[in-house]
């Protein structure tokens, strides 16, 4: 659990007596290494169910632009002559 403290005048840190429910009004948080690496906004951080979602959304783009390739292959052939083949 995060900690509210402040600075007393020898330079030590010194736990708030009450703590406030919002830790933004605090001068100075303490808390945890677990805690700290929770709160990172890292792109690594992700749920189970966040990195399924990624993973199809990158999926569906792979199946979009092969979709793509194909069908600019196909109108490509249709425009070119088709070449004879000579005995």
């Amino acid at each position: 659990m995060a900690l509210c403290v402040e600075l007393n005048q020898a330079g030590q840190l010194q736990l708030v007596a009450t703590q406030p429910a919002d830790l933004t009004a605090c001068s100075l948080v303490v808390m945890s290494g677990s805690e700290f690496v929770s709160a990172q906004a890292s792109p690594w951080n992700l749920t189970p169910e966040q990195g399924s979602q990624i993973g199809g959304a990158i999926l569906v783009l792979w199946a979009l632009a092969w979709v793509f390739r194909i069908l600019a292959g196909m109108l490509n052939s249709s425009h070119q002559p088709e070449k004879e083949s000579q005995p």
